[in-house]
């Protein structure tokens, strides 16, 4: 289970008390899976404004070059999967 990415899918979580309730809350949500869990990568994602301020937009200056929109890419998704501890 990635923590991180759980947490991305709620936009609304602004702390770590947020997100830590919000994993235990769909842990309990979906009962007998959590004895499936084998592995945790923990970490926290808290990219909700983010997300919110950028879904569905490309950004307004886009390059011309793979190299320069791979990198623009990049920036925007660890700006969503923050990895934070």
């Amino acid at each position: 289970m990635d923590t991180g990415h759980l947490m991305n899918c709620c936009t609304e979580l602004r702390s770590q008390s947020e997100g830590a309730a919000y994993i235990s809350a769909m842990l309990d949500r979906h009962g007998g899976l959590g004895a499936m869990i084998r592995g945790v990568h923990f970490h926290q994602s808290l990219s909700g404004r983010y997300v919110k301020r950028h879904t569905g937009r490309l950004p307004e200056q886009w390059p011309e070059e793979f190299r320069q929109r791979f990198a623009v890419n990049y920036d925007h998704i660890l700006r969503i999967d923050q990895h934070q501890p």
